[in-house]
């Protein structure tokens, strides 16, 4: 999905601290 896609960009750029760093570095 572009939706997780763009949530690991913006957690990445330090956007989204809401999301586990579990869930984005499953996903990344």
């Amino acid at each position: 999905n572009r939706d997780h896609f763009k949530i690991a960009i913006y957690f990445h750029c330090g956007g989204l601290d809401l999301y586990p760093a579990q869930v984005t570095h499953g996903k990344v």
